[in-house]
């Protein structure tokens, strides 16, 4: 899929923002680099979205539960590491 680049000259050299990705942004000190690094700041935040979007689920199922009390105490959701310390 293709998106539209925005790219505008600054004090430091060119930002460089994708308007259709909301917050994907980056910057360069020349046009070229600018170009290549919102080109890389689209495939992480397309890659990013992938992976969030799973989250979003399971906060929703997670909602669920907590509010039909089905959800479990936090001391059952992650197995606690207990060291003993000699002195």
């Amino acid at each position: 899929m293709k998106y539209k680049i925005q790219l505008e000259k600054t004090e430091e050299g060119f930002a460089a923002w994708c308007p259709e990705l909301s917050g994907c942004w980056s910057q360069g000190k020349t046009k070229k680099e600018a170009l290549e690094n919102i080109g890389n700041a689209i495939e992480i935040y397309l890659e990013t979205k992938e992976i969030l979007k799973p989250a979003g689920e399971s906060f929703a199922q997670g909602w669920t539960e907590a509010t039909n009390n089905q959800a479990f105490p936090i001391e059952q959701l992650f197995e606690a590491e207990h060291e003993e310390h000699k002195d």
